[in-house]
This record gives structure tokens, sequence and C-alpha cells, in this order.
């Protein structure tokens, strides 16, 4: 920093009389007096970016069910089936409502469900649109979330020989829990991927039995915003 420096010239006074002239003693010799220098202010790092209130999230993955609602043996000896809760889905929706500096916030998604068999001679399908809302735990680079899915109305439909196996469900309220390892692909924009399972049950409906739906899978996600 440039700083200015006083140079402090000596003074000569002269004092005149009727007869004689006198000299005034010069100035004090020595270092001239500077002003002084101000420290520079302290670097501050910028305050962090706030996260957005409201962030798109779109999800995909596969759930395997543990209860069969329909096993075919094929023409080869091989066997296919279907079970309560499986299928690849794929869901949209928001994460909202950050609390904690971001590293809590709700996240709630609503998506299609749904698996098939298929053979030459008929064919047989389920499928279900999960609304999943889940509270969720930012550790990075860790995810965990913990909520509610509700099933609307799962269908099992046949067709061809599988036309009898056609079954309704009741919607359905379940629990799931889910954890993500997540990685930063831009400024905005966060990829997350880890195993779910899901406790739930589904009952046939006009009072049929009860099937256990509890299921476990995989989750890929993207949150952006």
């Amino acid at each position: 920093m440039a700083v200015f420096v006083l140079a402090v010239a000596p003074i000569v006074a002269h004092a005149e009389s009727f007869d004689q002239e006198t000299e005034a003693s010069p100035a004090p010799s020595g270092p001239a007096a500077t002003p002084p220098v101000s420290s520079p202010p302290p670097v501050t790092a910028p305050p962090a970016q706030a996260r957005p209130a409201v962030r798109f999230v779109g999800a995909l993955g596969l759930d395997f069910g543990f209860t069969n609602l329909l096993k075919v043996k094929m023409s080869d000896g091989s066997s296919q089936s279907l079970a309560a809760n499986q299928g690849f889905f794929f869901s949209l929706g928001a994460a909202f409502l950050p609390l904690l500096d971001g590293r809590l916030e709700t996240q709630a998604t609503l998506g299609v469900k749904g698996w098939s068999i298929d053979a030459s001679n008929g064919s047989a399908s389920i499928v279900t649109f999960p609304l999943e809302v889940l509270e969720v735990v930012h550790v990075d680079p860790l995810r965990f979330g913990a909520g509610v899915v509700y099933l609307h109305r799962p269908t099992l439909s046949g067709k061809g020989v599988l036309d009898p196996v056609d079954t309704s469900f009741e919607s359905s309220l379940g629990v799931i829990a889910e954890a993500e390892w997540t990685v930063r692909t831009s400024r905005t924009a966060v990829l997350g991927f880890g195993p779910r399972y899901i406790w739930q049950e589904l009952r046939v409906r006009d009072g049929g039995p009860v099937v256990d739906a509890s299921a476990i899978g995989f989750v890929m996600s993207l949150t952006a915003g």
C-alpha cells in the first residue's frame, strides 16, 4: 500500500535590529514524521448459498416384492411370477420446506410402478400409482429418507389364458425408508443412488384376503434447483 511521506524542511527565521542581524537556530535534526499506517481489512469468505425453498425431484428404480401373486409355468419348463408391490417405477415431484440450513427437508413424489410377464398365449401385469412423502436428512455425501407411501388401487390384470387372474386391491398406506450416496453433478444438481425398503400390505377389494406387499429395491434420483 502506498503511503505519503511528509518531509519537514528546516525553518530559518531572521531577526533584524538597528545594528545587528541574528540567525535563528536550525530545526532539530532527525527522521521525518510519517502518519500511522492502517492495516488492511480482513478477508472474509463469501456467505454460503442458501438452499432454494423448492427444488425439482425425479426418481426411477426397481422394487422386488416378497409375496408372489401369480406364478406360471412356461412351455420350456421355466416359470415366471408377479409379486405384490413389484415393478419398475418412475416418479416426479419436489423437495421443499428446508430446515437447519437445508440439511432437513420434505420430499413428495407421484409416479407409476408396474411389471409384466408375457407368453405367446397370454400375459399378466400389475400396475399402481405410488405417492411418496419423505423427510430427508442430508449428511453429505449421504442422504437418508423415511416416510409414507400410498398406493392408489393396485391392479393385477391378465390377458389370454391368464384372463381369470384379474384382481383389484384397495388403496394402501405403507412405510418407506431409503439411503442414498449423493454426487453433485453441477452447481444446482445432485445425483443419488442407493437401496430402499417398503413395509406394506394389500387387501383384495370387497373384503378379500390381505397380502404382504413388503419389498426391497433400488432407487436413483436427481434433485435440481
